[in-house]
């Protein structure tokens, strides 16, 4: 017998950091798909498990400005694709007016981050 199932990835993925955050007694608020606002400072210690804790589900922390930047825009078609409303514009368009900067540098910052991971 075989089961097919249908993800929801951006539900699933905010389950499963709801549930794992709260092993730690923090106070923090998912703000966005990939966003985590934390209310109090966390010790070092206490960073370091979560960060290993969300590795062993695939999850990392991004610190570089650009990789968070592209991130956003993965998140943003991701979005694009399996949203039940069409939004009627072209997908530079959206891309653009969601991340407030100018498709011409999302599409070179892109670019220029999949030509590095190449190399």
């Amino acid at each position: 017998m075989k089961a097919f199932l249908k993800f929801d990835i951006p539900t699933l993925a905010k389950k499963i950091l709801e549930e794992k955050l709260q092993l730690f007694d923090v106070k923090f608020q998912i703000t966005g798909f990939g966003e985590i606002e934390f209310f109090e400072n966390l010790n070092e210690q206490k960073l370091q498990a979560i960060i290993q804790l969300f590795l062993e589900y695939g999850i990392e922390v991004i610190e570089n400005q650009k990789t968070i930047l592209v991130q956003k825009i993965k998140d943003a078609i991701h979005e694009m694709i399996f949203q039940d409303v069409a939004i009627g514009i072209k997908s530079s368009v959206y891309l653009a007016e969601k991340l407030n900067h100018s498709y011409g540098y999302l599409s070179n910052l892109t670019y220029t981050s999949i030509n590095l991971k190449l190399i």
